[in-house]
């Protein structure tokens, strides 16, 4: 072997450890005080937007503010009805609104340079110049300062465009019985019975699929592009099929059969979002969902979580809402992820595999056996809803994670296992890793 190969391998692994050590996360099986929810973790100026010092760019400011006082608000909401908890969680929006308002202006910044409220974590974001960003990061009513981050995101391609099912391993009628289910544990009947919802955080939900039970009502549905939540590229209504479609004689079933899915749509036609976007749609699902409810992230892309999209994922935690995260399809340590990188006893980040449970080549992974991969599920070849009331193939961690969300919802809590799936040691980079299967 030659001294370069030798050496770009010996680099490559050192980076790689480095990595995984300085994201991976300890799982947590507590409730997280707010005291102790901003866990900073910094962000490479590779994965941010660059400014000069006199350049404007968006910002996540978080604030020292009364944790005592939001962590006995929080404590409110444990066992109310959603529209009680809606009542609770949109006063705590407006006292905070006029706390921030308040603060701000002792700092010197115009209201109008604040571009959104995230209650929950005690931040906002902000348009700011670098400088007046670094100054803020030593003034005493703020905690923790970073520069928002974009993501492009490469869609998986279609396998198969129809929209009548595959005549093959059907179930009764024309409800197509996919390998989502049958390497799972099969599905289970009358999630649509269930008080709790199912949150489609993606490019939106086809609002009128015959094959899905959509929430489309406002405040619910909820859109950060264009004016309606309505999917116009066909990712998110397959995510949402994968979970939640109906056993009604067409197209296929979903793991939690007849769920209600909620869209809250944060990419438009060709992908792409930002960390402050995201945070935004995690508030949406923290002011308005309950205990028992799961949110599906089948999104992410390179870089670190971050102070304020670890805080919002730990604030739905201590709700006792339950996440689904894909893993990423980039073949590489999903701890260099977000949200990926992010675990707590609620957020779970999901592998893919295909229908023989053979580890899939393209999904993100694990240094060793431990965080930020907890499971692994059918991601390669997956049939589902799609745009425009029609059907779809694809792959992906984007389609592995539905499953889960789907179990989460159907059982109320974390899945079962049963067995695991091993990936293959990588040259002599890295050790065999293997993680759970999940089960119904």
């Amino acid at each position: 072997m030659s001294t370069l190969k030798a050496k770009f391998i010996f680099t490559s692994l050192v980076a790689a450890i480095t990595l995984s050590l300085v994201m991976t996360s300890c799982e947590q099986e507590e409730l997280i005080p707010m005291e102790d929810l901003n866990m900073t973790e910094k962000t490479s100026a590779t994965e941010t937007l660059e400014a000069t010092p006199s350049e404007e760019q968006l910002y996540i400011v978080t604030f020292n503010t009364s944790s005592s006082d939001k962590t006995a608000e929080l404590a409110k909401l444990e066992g109310k009805s959603r529209e009680d908890a809606q009542k609770i969680t949109e006063k705590m929006t407006e006292d905070f609104r006029k706390e921030i308002k308040a603060i701000t202006k002792q700092l010197d910044v115009a209201e109008e340079r604040i571009n959104d409220y995230y209650t929950f974590i005690d931040a906002a974001a902000i348009t700011l110049t670098a400088k007046q960003a670094e100054a803020l990061k030593t003034n005493p009513l703020i905690s923790n300062v970073e520069a928002d981050e974009y993501i492009e995101v490469t869609f998986p391609e279609a396998e198969e465009l129809t929209d009548e099912a595959p005549a093959e391993n059907t179930d009764t009628k024309s409800d197509y019985y996919g390998w989502f289910n049958s390497n799972h544990g099969g599905y289970k009947l009358g999630g649509a019975s269930k008080s709790t919802w199912i949150w489609i955080v993606d490019t939106g939900i086809d609002l009128n699929h015959p094959d899905l039970n959509v929430q489309t009502s406002s405040p619910y549905a909820k859109t950060y592009v264009g004016t309606t939540a309505e999917d116009c590229n066909g990712h998110g209504t397959h995510v949402a099929g994968i979970a939640a479609a109906r056993k009604n004689g067409i197209g296929i079933v979903g793991m939690s059969e007849g769920a209600r899915v909620v869209p809250v749509r944060i990419m438009g036609c060709t992908g792409g979002f930002s960390k402050s976007t995201l945070i935004s749609a995690l508030g949406h699902v923290a002011t308005y969902s309950i205990s028992g409810d799961v949110v599906n992230m089948s999104i992410g892309g390179s870089g670190s979580v971050g102070t304020s999209l670890a805080n919002a994922l730990n604030v739905l935690n201590n709700k006792g809402v339950y996440c689904a995260i894909a893993a990423g399809n980039d073949t590489a340590l999903a701890s260099g992820y977000w949200p990926a990188a992010h675990n707590n006893s609620r957020v779970k980040t999901v592998a893919s595999m295909d229908y023989n449970s053979v580890f899939s080549s393209f999904s993100n992974y694990n240094l060793t056996n431990t965080t930020p991969v907890d499971y692994i599920a059918t991601g390669r070849s997956v049939y589902s809803t799609y745009r425009y009331g029609g059907y779809r193939t694809l792959s992906g961690t984007s389609m592995a994670t539905p499953v889960v969300a789907g179990i989460m919802h159907a059982r109320g809590g974390l899945p079962a296992t049963s067995g695991s799936v091993t990936r293959p040691s990588s040259f002599f980079l890295f050790p065999n890793t293997t993680y759970p299967k999940v089960r119904l």
